[in-house]
Order: structure tokens, then C-alpha cells, then sequence
């Protein structure tokens, strides 16, 4: 959960290669923080950017009113199901506050030789609807 003292950012988008995983229920919404009219924020979810955490973690479970599918299952399904052997080598593009991040697959992989090899890219668990930015990024 989100703390008293955790420092939440506006996650707009995240797409792995030209796909969009956050399908957000209404994408026209405006979102009303700090502003009026035309000048309100797209609809986002509350990110946290953690260096102790490792991955990348994306939510797994639609939020009524908020994301209407499961991000990680879908971005599983792209990469053909086996998070250790991903058919697909895109970079994920991650839109913080409107400045998009490139994760390329060179730092969202693990490669350590041998059969260990896999993804950085987790579940996050409980159906918190939220999105995890860890080393990956930094």
C-alpha cells in the first residue's frame, strides 16, 4: 500500500514496443489536481519509484472506473507466455508526469548466463492498482 510517506508519481502510459498496457477505462477523463479545463492531467495511475525494488511491476487486475484490462497478463501473453524466453525484445516506454522513459530489453532481462536468465518485469501483487518502477529504470 501506499504510505503516508511514499512519494507518488502520475504514471499516463505504459506501452511495451508500440503497446499500449494501460487501457484505461475512460482516456478522456481530465483528471482535476491542481487545474481546470483543458489544462487537467490524462488519466494515470499512482507510480512509485523504488531503487530497492529490482523490476519493473505492473498491475494485474482491472479497476472499476480506472483500467479496464491486466497489464501484466497482457504484456505476458505479447512475450508468448515464458517470462525466461520472451519471443519479443521490445522497450517499454513509461509516461511519468508527461516525459516518457525508455526501459530497454537490455535492462529489463537479467542475463547471467546460464539458466537463471529471465525478466524483470513482475506482477504486483494484491491487485494494487499501481504501477512499481524499480532499478530498471535508474
Amino acid at each position: 500500500t501506499i504510505q503516508p510517506n511514499d512519494y507518488a508519481i502520475p504514471v499516463h502510459s505504459v506501452r511495451f514496443g508500440d503497446v499500449e498496457l494501460l487501457q484505461f477505462s475512460n482516456p478522456n477523463l481530465k483528471v482535476p489536481i491542481g487545474c481546470q479545463g483543458d489544462d487537467c492531467h490524462p488519466p494515470f495511475l499512482a507510480g512509485i519509484l523504488d531503487s530497492g525494488t529490482s523490476c519493473l511491476v505492473l498491475p494485474d487486475a482491472p479497476v472499476p472506473g480506472m483500467i479496464a484490462n491486466k497489464p501484466f497478463s497482457q504484456w505476458k501473453h505479447m512475450i508468448g507466455g515464458n517470462t525466461k524466453k520472451p519471443t519479443r525484445k521490445d522497450s517499454f516506454f513509461v509516461n511519468i508526469a508527461g516525459r516518457e522513459y525508455e526501459i530497454p530489453f537490455s535492462d529489463w532481462y537479467i542475463t547471467q548466463g546460464s539458466d537463471s536468465d529471465q525478466s524483470c518485469v513482475q506482477r504486483m501483487p494484491g491487485g494494487m492498482p499501481m504501477v512499481l518502477v524499480g532499478d530498471v529504470l535508474f
